[in-house]
């Protein structure tokens, strides 16, 4: 019996953990885990931020180092861009070093502090940073120093606003020499001004900009041992509206506007769907606004920006075609210098002339119905009617017919003299056309021919010349005029 019990007991005993237990048991475990792990974390980055402090201290201070045993005029700085701080210099404002695997920072600024008149110094401020974990360290200091420079002066700049007269801060300023070509750039303080120390003489450019005003640009001199001060108005931007549609009032869609300032710059943008493009932030002042579109006249006008207004313009162009004219005789021939006066919409009415092809060409006509009457001198005038289509070229050919009622001839007056005037009696001519004419002739007692009933057009003429051969010139022969023709030649 009594065995049996202590069998019972030890079944008991060992039948192990339940569920429940075991749960217990490893939430305790992972929050000692966890805890254990967070220390070791925050332990790790407590000593990147001490190594990382240590490193940016080390890399301010040789930054520093550096700076104070440069050339005093070497002490300033310049961006990547090429633009320099106030004052000048050769340190560049922004670099990075890497130093342990890890990239740092390092900003330098250099600026003027003035103590009282002609007394200043330059003070610099260093600021390394870096990330993972993110940190920074700032150390700075003053530098004490003369100039090695001859013949410098300095520029005091005070930014204003033009209606307000009030003082602009963080105005950004640049200054460029006429000869070194060197940008200098700085930010004016809350009493709107900068001064720039210690520069070489001569012609400045001085422009002034700021956010929400036009810029503006002066000229001015640096004197040896003098501060030249300026003052820059800073005007608030216009704006320009313009509306660009039709003569009917349809609005043009895709039309390009230029805009063009008395400084030259150019600004460009296509209409809308509601025909308007905008221009804003503009210097005040006059402007040049054209307004175009293929297959459309263009319209040019001046508007006037106002500070802080937006000027409104509106632009008429219209749709336009193009108009070829062939003329023609009954021979099918060109008929040269041939007029054409063209009458359609908008009041249009002008002549043309035909060139030797028998041509005229007349773009940018307006969409509609001309009237052609074409004539020349020994023709018949004869009109049509041609239809201008937008984006199109009409094209219209002239026959014109000889007149029966009008004399088709023309005629000649030949002169020959000796280079003292006196005119050559019997001394042989010869006229020639093509392959239409050739005569030969000789001149009277006056030194003179007189050709008559010629057909119009150019012919050559020929006199015999001792000393050259033959002398050539062409002239035309026009109906119902007498073309004339000298001839001063050695005999």
């Amino acid at each position: 019996m009594l065995s049996k019990y202590i069998f019972f007991k030890i079944a008991k005993d060992n039948r192990g953990f339940s569920i429940i237990e075991i749960l217990v048991a490893a939430t305790v475990v992972l929050i000692l885990t966890f805890g254990i792990m967070t220390s070791l974390v925050t332990a790790n980055i407590a000593s990147n931020r001490i190594q990382n402090r240590a490193t940016g201290l080390t890399i301010a201070r040789d930054q520093m180092e550096k700076i104070r045993n440069m050339p005093y005029d070497d002490i300033g700085t310049i961006t990547k861009q090429g633009k320099y701080g106030n004052p000048p210099g050769t340190i560049i404002t922004t670099q990075t070093v890497t130093k342990n695997n890890h990239d740092y920072s390092i900003d330098t600024n250099i600026e003027w502090i003035v103590e009282s008149q002609n007394v200043y110094y330059k003070k610099i401020d260093i600021s390394v940073k870096w990330e993972n974990p993110r940190g920074s360290v700032s150390i700075s200091s003053n530098i004490y120093g003369k100039s090695s420079l001859i013949n410098f002066g300095a520029i005091k700049v005070t930014v204003k606003d033009a209606q307000t007269l009030e003082n602009l801060e963080s105005a950004d300023v640049t200054i460029v020499h006429s000869l070194q070509n060197k940008e200098i750039v700085g930010k004016t303080n809350k009493d709107g001004q900068i001064i720039f120390y210690i520069l070489p003489t001569g012609e400045y450019t001085v422009t002034g900009k700021k956010t929400g005003y036009a810029s503006q640009i002066q000229q001015t001199m640096v004197v040896a041992d003098s501060t030249t001060e300026l003052v820059l108005l800073l005007q608030k931007p216009g704006e320009l509206s313009i509306q660009v549609k039709s003569s009917k009032g349809s609005q043009i869609e895709g039309a390009n506007v230029v805009i063009t300032g008395l400084n030259g710059e150019t600004f460009s943008q296509k209409t809308t769907i509601s025909g308007k493009a905008f221009f804003p932030d503009l210097e005040p002042g006059d402007y040049s606004i054209e307004a175009s579109k293929q297959y459309y006249t263009s319209n040019t006008t001046v508007a006037t920006v106002v500070s802080g207004q937006t000027t409104e313009v509106t632009l008429i162009i219209d749709p336009i075609g193009e108009l070829l004219i062939h003329v023609f005789d009954e021979s099918n021939n060109p008929i040269d210098q041939a007029t054409v006066n063209i009458v359609g919409p908008n009041n249009y009415n002008k002549d043309f002339a035909t060139n030797a092809a028998g041509d005229v060409t007349v773009a940018s006509l307006y969409e509609g119905i001309y009237q052609l009457n074409v004539s020349k001198q020994g023709f018949i005038t004869t009109q049509a009617e041609v239809e201008i289509i937008t984006g199109s070229t009409a094209e219209k050919i002239i026959i014109l017919k000889i007149d029966p009622n009008q004399n088709q001839f023309g005629s000649m007056l030949i002169s020959v003299f000796e280079k003292d005037d006196h005119p050559l009696v019997n001394h042989e001519v010869r006229v020639t056309k093509e392959d239409e004419y050739y005569q030969t002739f000789y001149t009277n007692q006056n030194g003179q021919v007189l050709i008559e009933n010629l057909n119009p057009g150019f012919y050559k003429i020929e006199a015999r010349d001792l000393h050259w051969g033959w002398s050539s010139k062409t002239t035309e022969v026009i109906a119902n005029q007498v073309s004339l023709v000298n001839f001063y030649i050695w005999d």
